[in-house]
């Protein structure tokens, strides 16, 4: 990834974090910001996604994965959580290494809390390839209804061991 793009990676993150910290008014209250997170992963040589690494892209390998996790409660029963997740090449032999944006997705959970062990939600995946031809028809998409079953969660504020003091 060029400098720049890791320039404009990081202003954005920290105007998102500064844009957070404004108090908020009452009327706001029924919307209430979980996390966000960011994700960096920068891949081994030799990694390479058939969609990036073997679609007229040549002499590119998978360079490193950015992920943006947004998860946000409303009126405190419903909730989204989502997550665009990105990839870019890096090249395998010369030059200095750096690539681009090639892929992006966006995985999400529309959903309603029923039980304080009991989540179901709506949830949808995308990817979408950046300067290149797909040539599998069309674009990966998956929706579906799931749910999430939660067998343990620590109480908020406490601190839990399970290997003992």
């Amino acid at each position: 990834m060029s400098k720049r793009n890791q320039i404009i990676i990081v202003a954005v993150v920290a105007a998102v974090l500064g844009f957070l910290g404004f108090p908020r008014s009452a009327a706001a209250e029924a919307i209430e910001l979980q996390s966000v997170r960011v994700d960096y992963i920068r891949f081994f040589d030799g990694a390479h996604d058939p969609l990036i690494t073997q679609n007229g892209q040549e002499n590119r390998g998978l360079g490193a994965q950015l992920d943006l996790h947004v998860d946000v409660d409303l009126f405190r029963y419903f909730f989204w959580n989502s997550t665009v997740h990105s990839l870019t090449d890096t090249r395998l032999e010369g030059g200095d290494g750096a690539g681009q944006f090639r892929e992006v997705n966006l995985q999400m959970q529309f959903g309603l809390r029923l039980f304080s062990v009991l989540d179901l939600y709506y949830w949808h995946s995308s990817e979408h390839l950046l300067d290149a031809v797909y040539t599998g028809g069309h674009w990966p998409v998956q929706d579906g209804l799931g749910f999430t079953l939660k067998l343990y969660q620590a109480p908020s504020g406490a601190k839990h061991s399970l290997i003992g003091r």
